[in-house]
């Protein structure tokens, strides 16, 4: 109902998530990068929210092995951008242009991997 998320966002924890092991490492107001014009308007039965931002939930897991997170924790800077390029181009509004470097997505890949181990 925002509107797309297209750059690079900051991303609320909650309390949960603050304990979370996919969010281990992350401090809260962390820039995580987005590029959809989906959103979670609605957390599935038994989902416990872990994230959010002012377009919406960004992480939510069920129980302790199902985990979902809205944005793309497999995004480098130079994709985001190259994102933000293509899709601004035909037309997606972009809220900030500005697009700040951050790791901060990939801890969820690195943590996932330490979950599963």
């Amino acid at each position: 109902p925002e509107g797309w998320e297209l750059g690079a966002y900051p991303m609320k924890l909650t309390k949960e998530g603050l304990k979370s092991r996919i969010l281990s490492g992350f401090s809260d107001n962390a820039i995580v990068y987005q590029s959809h014009s989906d959103c979670v308007t609605r957390l599935p039965r038994d989902a416990v929210k872990l994230a959010q931002n002012k377009k919406g939930t960004q992480a939510f897991k069920i129980h302790n092995n199902i985990y979902g997170v809205q944005f793309h924790p497999e995004f480098s800077w130079d994709i985001i951008k190259k994102y933000v390029s293509v899709r601004s181009g035909i037309g997606v509004v972009v809220d900030d242009p500005s697009i700040p470097e951050s790791n901060a997505g990939q801890v969820v890949l690195h943590n996932f991997i330490e979950i599963i181990l």
